[in-house]
């Protein structure tokens, strides 16, 4: 009876311990979320990742609107991941994308895919989502500044002066002579003129008396 007691409180500790590990795996379901997006420095970004173990998310090419060759891929953990940044194969890439959830089933941490690491599928269905790449925005061009055009100075014409054209001669302004002042004249000082005059004079005064004696 004892031993009885014993084995049914062991299987309901085992059921315990075992249903947090159902309920947990029973709560992930595998999806990938991403939204169309430029492709920046060979890059694309997932929005999203919910795995249900370790798996890789996988850039796949379009190929008539179906997944194409895989052209880049990146680890996920188990759980969600956020912001996976992948890099791609842009020699392959084309407008049309796939993101795609594959398990880690091989050698832990190796991509093997054609192989063990096949893709996820919900329900039958394979978890892909289909995205648009975008033109990358490039900022706009900021007109350049050009400088003002100033406007050159000329110089004022000035007018040419012409060969044989007759140039007004500068005279000099006459300047009025000194009353009372007479000019010099070469060899002659005044003193000797007035002695020249008063033996003048007294020559003719000597003369009018010698003739009035004679008329006498």
């Amino acid at each position: 009876m004892f031993r009885m007691r014993v084995l049914r409180a062991t299987l309901v500790l085992l059921l315990l311990a075992a249903l947090p590990i159902a309920v947990g795996a029973q709560e992930v379901t595998p999806s990938v979320t991403v939204s169309d997006q430029p492709v920046v420095d060979g890059t694309v970004t997932v929005d999203e990742v919910v795995s249900a173990g370790p798996g890789w998310i996988v850039i796949h090419a379009d190929a008539d609107g179906a997944p194409g060759p895989d052209i880049g891929h990146t680890a996920v953990e188990e759980g969600t991941n956020t912001d996976v940044v992948v890099e791609i194969d842009m020699a392959m890439a084309t407008e049309r994308l796939h993101a795609m959830l594959h398990d880690d089933l091989g050698v832990m941490g190796e991509y093997e895919f054609p192989g063990a690491d096949a893709a996820v599928a919900v329900d039958g269905q394979v978890v892909n989502v289909p995205f648009q790449t975008l033109a990358q925005e490039t900022p706009e061009a900021t007109p350049a500044m050009t400088p003002e055009t100033t406007p050159e100075m000329t110089p004022e014409a000035t007018p040419e002066m012409t060969p044989g054209a007759a140039t007004p001669a500068v005279t000099p302004e006459a300047t009025p002579e000194e009353p009372g002042v007479l000019p010099e004249t070469g060899g002659f000082i005044p003193g000797a003129l007035m002695l020249v005059a008063a033996g003048a004079a007294a020559l003719l005064g000597g003369l009018a008396l010698s003739s009035s004696r004679r008329s006498r």
